[in-house]
């Protein structure tokens, strides 16, 4: 395997043999490109039809840069910690001794020496070749030279055993306490689309005047690529395609994800479908307006966020603020919960906290939709 579409783990996934088999091939597939480039007289290269090699794209990114720099110069999140000692900017976890992301370079390198001028079957990769990250220390310390798994969910039960009062909970409901958001499930991509088409009626032909908009994913499975054929070709019959079945007024969008995106998981675990039921059936068109308007102000798209949330993880109208739901929550969720199964933090609600961040997020881009620049320093 020495290239495929949309990453190595595109459709069916990839193995531990396929990942072998194609980090093992790399040292020898390289130099057969240059010499095929070299006896061609046939260069690769990239132009500037991307919208992020264009100079403008470029500048702006060189302004944010500055603005981000400026911003850590004044906020330094590594203040107090030993200058040799990585640390997580999101958490601020100090990683330990064996953490070597910052070197992968010179790891990867002297991993590919060590497969130069071997035949396959002699090649043998080591765990210490492998470059380790935080991610692989986060659920353990080391506590005198050994190794210990470390619980977040028990920790937190056991600095509940040792409270001194009862209103101690709800102080520490304001934090998020989890280390990660928990494993989302995935969503039906089609579930909005199927649930936006059972509100429109139906019609027995199309409009006259219509822009229809193509997913690029429906062409490369519609239209057969002809045999012995170039870019122009197969260019030609997606053109051709598209024009015989929707006409000149269509725009086709090619669009993918290396990784597995954030709009695939549930809003916070609740879904779409509910999220769209709660501002259609029970008429909280109030929330959007906040959302559209652009003259809000930070409080009021503070509070229209967090009243939103509250609504859809069904709290009731008492209840002002997440992190007095999430203590209520807790409380329900421990009594359900059983002696010998877990708990995990990470399924209650969002704090305040985070939702304003996530508000502010949100009216951002929406202003952005509608052509209203914003200031993204100001928005989160």
């Amino acid at each position: 395997m020495l290239k495929t579409s949309v990453g190595m783990t595109h459709g069916r996934g990839i193995t531990d043999n396929t990942l072998t088999k194609w980090v093992h091939a790399l040292p020898r597939c390289v130099p057969v490109c240059d010499a095929l480039e070299k006896f061609t007289s046939v260069k690769t290269g990239t132009s500037e039809q991307h919208k992020d090699l264009r100079s403008s794209t470029q500048a702006k990114y060189n302004r944010d840069h500055g603005v981000f720099q400026k911003w850590l110069q004044i906020h330094q999140p590594f203040a107090g910690f030993q200058p040799d000692r990585l640390v997580s900017i999101a958490t601020g976890v100090v990683a330990d001794a064996s953490v070597n992301c910052n070197d992968a370079v010179n790891i990867s390198l002297a991993a590919a020496f060590k497969m130069d001028r071997k035949h396959f079957t002699e090649v043998t990769l080591q765990r210490s070749d492998k470059v380790k990250t935080m991610s692989d220390k986060q659920n353990s310390i080391t506590v005198r030279g050994k190794a210990t798994v470390v619980n977040p969910d028990m920790f937190f039960n056991r600095i509940n055993c040792i409270l001194k009062s009862s209103s101690d909970p709800k102080e520490l409901m304001s934090y998020e306490l989890a280390p990660h958001d928990g494993v989302m499930r995935r969503s039906n991509k089609s579930a909005l689309g199927i649930l936006l088409k059972s509100f429109v009626p139906a019609q027995p032909e199309m409009p006259e005047k219509c822009h229809y908009v193509l997913d690029g994913g429906h062409l490369l499975q519609s239209v057969v690529w002809p045999q012995q054929s170039n870019y122009r070709d197969v260019c030609h019959g997606y053109v051709s395609y598209t024009l015989k079945h929707f006409g000149a007024l269509t725009t086709v969008v090619f669009d993918g994800y290396n990784t597995s995106s954030t709009k695939a998981a549930a809003l916070y675990r609740q879904g779409k479908r509910k999220a769209f039921n709660l501002l259609h059936k029970k008429k909280e068109y109030g929330l959007l307006q906040t959302f559209n308007s652009i003259g809000s102000t930070h409080q009021q798209v503070q509070n229209a966020g967090e009243s939103f949330l509250l609504k859809l993880h069904g709290a009731s109208s008492k209840c002002a603020s997440l992190d007095k739901f999430r203590y209520l929550a807790y409380k329900k969720a421990i009594s359900r919960t059983s002696l010998g199964s877990t708990f995990q933090l990470s399924t209650l609600p969002p704090t305040s906290a985070a939702a304003k961040q996530h508000s502010f997020r949100t009216y951002l881009a929406v202003q952005e939709w509608m052509g209203n620049h914003m200031e993204p320093t100001e928005w989160g």
